[in-house]
């Protein structure tokens, strides 16, 4: 966040689900919303904001179950990234590197 604002952007590290903090957020003037928030329901109160406050720009949430994506995409969202799919994915790659009998099952 520091490095953006640094950068000349808006940026915010806050609680989305703090109301006071989603009422601040200028929804509405973003070009780009990304959400690291790992709860369903902080997501789905970020994408609510939005809705309300018709806001054009993309909308990235975090998941950690693939079965919410539909439902996170239902509610607005543009994109739903998984984190720890991506870690855990990038790990065995590297245990395999090291390792190239290592077989995973």
């Amino acid at each position: 966040v520091r490095r953006l604002r640094d950068e000349g952007y808006r940026a915010l590290y806050g609680d989305v689900s703090d109301s006071e903090i989603l009422a601040n957020l200028q929804l509405e003037t973003a070009h780009l919303i990304i959400s690291t928030a790992s709860g369903m329901r902080d997501s789905l109160a970020l994408l609510e904001a939005c809705k309300r406050k018709n806001v054009k720009a993309k909308v990235v949430v975090r998941s950690v179950e693939s079965e919410q994506e539909e439902v996170l995409k239902k509610a607005g969202a543009d994109y739903v990234i998984f984190p720890e799919r991506v870690s855990g994915a990038f790990l065995v790659s590297k245990l395999e590197d090291e390792w190239p009998n290592l077989r995973f099952s």
